[in-house]
């Protein structure tokens, strides 16, 4: 953020299928930050958005005069200037880090590079956070449904120890 002198910097998760954006963390000088799930069509407006599908970074330097930009939303929200890197993986918009701007300006290939190269790194550990998730709500349900059986359920490691037993194995 203060490489840039942004005002803002916001990371976003965005689940295409659902159309959502979930940002997820953000740092404003002077502001509330930006949090919270939005509708994608909400936030991202005319052509852009494909670029930003397609994994390439997408630089506003004057909301009010570029026309894929619908301004009085932007400006609602104290952004006049943005850039926005999206992070793309086996065809699929995973997350964008964003900074934004109270004032026009013209973002260098210095900052969309550095930009990038946040997305970059911070990618590996999204997509673990991501996978681990998964992993609790799947464990969350085997365990429910198995507790729910009117059965017994266990399940042994290869030597032969008990890895997980269900309720009604205990009583």
């Amino acid at each position: 953020l203060r490489l840039l002198r942004a005002a803002s910097c916001e990371f976003s998760e965005i689940d295409e299928a659902a159309g959502t954006l979930d940002v997820t963390t953000s740092w404003r000088y002077d502001d509330a930050p930006l949090r919270g799930r939005h509708a994608l069509e909400a936030i991202f407006l005319g052509g852009y958005p494909d670029a930003l599908r397609r994994g390439e970074p997408v630089a506003v330097g004057d909301a009010r005069a570029d026309p894929r930009v619908d301004a009085a939303r932007y400006e609602a929200l104290g952004i006049r200037a943005f850039a926005i890197a999206p992070f793309v993986r086996d065809g699929a918009w995973r997350f964008a880090v964003s900074v934004t701007d109270r004032r026009a300006r013209s973002w260098g290939e210095d900052d969309v590079r550095l930009l990038r190269a946040v997305a970059a790194r911070v990618s590996p550990h999204v997509e673990r956070r991501r996978q681990d998730d998964a992993l609790r709500l799947s464990e969350a349900r085997f365990r429910l449904m198995a507790d729910s059986v009117p059965h017994l359920v266990w399940i042994l490691r290869g030597d032969g120890s008990v890895e997980f037993f269900n309720r009604q194995w205990t009583q």
